[in-house]
């Protein structure tokens, strides 16, 4: 079939007549759901208000000044190795 003949055959295409309230069902479907109640709503925003204020001191109060542990005290405590030989020749 070459491009003409398919393009004769889209016009004999006959249009279909949708089924008996179709858009009332869709738009049943689509219509808005209720929303949470006003008690709900206060609740989750009074949690996420407190949650953050925890967070905010939490990071404002943590102290700033490093333990006197470093690295090189844990590596000598635990006897490990600060050489990158794998070999000891």
């Amino acid at each position: 079939m070459n491009i003409d003949q398919k393009l004769e055959s889209l016009k004999r295409i006959k249009r279909v007549e949708p089924p008996a309230f179709l858009f009332t069902r869709i738009m049943e479907q689509v219509k808005p759901k209720p929303q949470a109640p006003l008690t709900w709503r206060l609740a989750f925003a009074g949690v996420s208000i407190a949650i953050f204020c925890i967070n905010a001191f939490i990071l404002f109060n943590s102290s700033d000044s490093k333990d006197n542990i470093s690295v090189e005290v844990i590596v000598n405590t635990m006897e490990l190795s600060t050489l990158n030989d794998l070999y000891h020749e």
